[in-house]
């Protein structure tokens, strides 16, 4: 997500010959930033709403139905816009952050999610809903790669490690968090009132993180990526493309143009991939090198994070809605049923956190 420097290794030297010498430079570079204790504290509180207002608004999506009078498939845009407009937008924040300075975009990331998650709260109707839904999914993305990218560029060996292990404890546990807080609220209030009083606490604690981010060091990149816009652009236009027919297909009777949307998104990702392909001959650096599919490592970690969130995603919508209307548990009771889940991965990505982790590549 982040785009750092990346410099290959130096060629081995022939036996019996002496090593190259070190290269010299006319000045030292500065000393990196060095994150505190305080500023991972606000990179952590930054990073909460991107999954709290996940995980909130599946347990809130059949009220905020009821309310804005939507079906099951306008609840299920609501759900998919943002994390459609998240997942394209990750693509390119990365870079951005690299070139432009990671505590700016932070600073834009946040200052976006606290008002349009507030904003949402006032939505009047689905369209609304919707259309605020797809920019808090971009606020969103252009935030969460500053906040890895900050911790690997500002702390180094243990702390480094601590870190990124706190990222995920907080993402799980953020998630949970927000379904807890969203049951507990929606239960506490009408329901009408309920779902928008979530959206503003979501800004809240985005505007928290916002107001500390003076102790978060300033980074960029030294030699920062090409955008590759258009890359970013085909590939953003592809996942519309997929997912919105995906969303609405089934209640809608499948209609034509949902076929039309998925044959045109396919088309799409192919030609993405003669893009980043033709980049890479070019020696540019694409979106997605394809060069990196070659790596064993990398090949199953992108095979385990598509199981991992083509299925997560569904499974809380889904345990959402049948212990709402199954079982009648109302909006508590779908968060009490994965609060043992939650604990469980908020402890191992916290005991992974206090012990240094090595990983070897053998692909």
């Amino acid at each position: 997500m982040s785009c750092e420097t990346l410099t290959a290794p130096p060629a081995p030297v022939p036996p019996g010959r002496a090593d190259p010498p070190a290269p010299t430079s006319s000045a030292a570079p500065p000393p990196a930033p060095s994150l505190t204790a305080w500023g991972l504290g606000v990179l952590l509180v930054a990073y909460a709403p991107v999954n709290f207002t996940f995980g909130s608004v599946n347990v809130l999506a059949d009220a905020i139905g009821r309310d804005l009078r939507a079906d099951a498939a306008g609840q299920q845009l609501v759900l998919a816009a943002y994390t459609t407009a998240f997942a394209a937008t990750l693509v390119i924040a990365g870079r951005l952050g690299d070139r432009w300075g990671r505590r700016r975009l932070l600073l834009l990331g946040g200052l976006g999610v606290a008002v349009i998650s507030i904003a949402t709260a006032f939505a009047p109707g689905l369209t609304s809903a919707v259309a605020l839904r797809v920019l808090l999914g971009i606020a969103a993305g252009l935030l969460t790669p500053q906040v890895l990218a900050t911790i690997q560029s500002t702390s180094s060996g243990t702390a480094r490690t601590r870190g990124l292990m706190l990222f995920v404890a907080v993402s799980g546990a953020s998630t949970v968090v927000g379904q807890i807080v969203a049951g507990a609220v929606a239960h506490a209030l009408p329901e009408h009132l309920g779902w928008r009083a979530v959206q503003i606490l979501t800004g809240l604690i985005a505007l928290t993180a916002v107001a500390g981010l003076r102790t978060v060091p300033r980074t960029r990149s030294t030699a920062p990526l090409s955008l590759d816009a258009i890359g970013a652009s085909v590939l953003g236009a592809s996942l519309l493309l997929i997912v919105v027919p995906l969303t609405l297909g089934r209640s809608l009777g499948w209609p034509s143009w949902t076929f039309i949307s998925l044959l045109v998104g396919v088309a799409l990702l192919a030609a993405f991939w003669v893009l980043q392909r033709r980049a890479e001959q070019r020696g540019t650096v694409p979106v997605v090198p394809p060069s990196v599919l070659r790596l064993t490592t990398v090949r199953r970690g992108l095979l385990m994070t598509l199981l991992f969130f083509t299925t997560y995603g569904a499974f809380l919508y889904e345990l959402s809605a049948f212990a709402q209307l199954r079982y009648t548990l109302g909006t508590l009771g779908p968060a009490l049923l994965v609060l043992g889940f939650g604990i469980a991965f908020i402890a191992a990505s916290l005991a992974v956190a206090g012990h240094d982790v090595v990983v070897t590549d053998r692909g």
